[in-house]
């Protein structure tokens, strides 16, 4: 089975294209709701998290407030590494599995929505690398709007990230979302076409 990694920074529309990719029938893990789970109180890790974070970081619910998490990690490196250290190993974990089970129903091909797959030095565990990029000041808007973050907030999250940039030269394929839907469907179902002749699967 062919491993294909989606990546692009907050803002991009990362996951609009990962829906998209969905629609023509291919299985899309997202690591963002991996993440997500092992925030949740029912994962294998919710209490090793707030063993070092503290319950500072529970809203109401007993649930871990990802906006709160969120302000804590970004404004230190250290802490960021710790939550990470707790997290990806869990991430990793269940992405074997989802692998697993695609191999044996026989999928030809699957994709990684991963944000951070070039910060983390994942190029090699994939077989071919899609960039989703935009226009810088695009890309701030949308992730203002969708996070509700300030762009303060916004900004010192992107500082964490390898710039598009340098991705763009890290990537097999390139797409840029900078105008209508219809147009990255589009966008994204050309790169699609190329991939399965590149991968020889057409």
């Amino acid at each position: 089975m062919k491993w294909i990694g989606l990546t692009g920074g907050m803002g991009t529309g990362k996951s609009t294209v990962a829906g998209i990719i969905q629609t023509l029938g291919y299985s899309v893990l997202s690591a963002d709701k991996l993440a997500h789970h092992a925030l949740n109180k029912d994962s294998a890790v919710f209490q090793q998290i707030i063993g070092v974070f503290g319950e500072k970081i529970l809203d109401s619910n007993g649930q871990i407030d990802r906006k709160i998490l969120g302000t804590v990690v970004f404004q230190d490196k250290f802490l960021l590494g710790k939550l990470e250290s707790i997290v990806h190993p869990y991430i990793q974990d269940m992405v074997q599995k989802e692998k697993s089970r695609l191999l044996s129903e026989g999928a030809e091909m699957a994709f990684y929505d991963v944000p951070l797959l070039f910060e983390k030095r994942l190029e090699k565990r994939f077989d071919r690398i899609i960039l989703v990029t935009c226009r810088r000041e695009t890309q701030i808007e949308r992730a203002m709007e969708r996070t509700k973050l300030s762009k303060e907030q916004v900004l010192l999250r992107l500082k964490t990230q390898v710039s598009e940039e340098v991705k763009a030269t890290r990537a097999h394929y390139v797409i840029r979302n900078d105008s209508s839907l219809e147009e990255l469907k589009m966008k994204v179902q050309d790169v699609m076409l190329q991939l399965k002749k590149d991968l020889k699967l057409v």
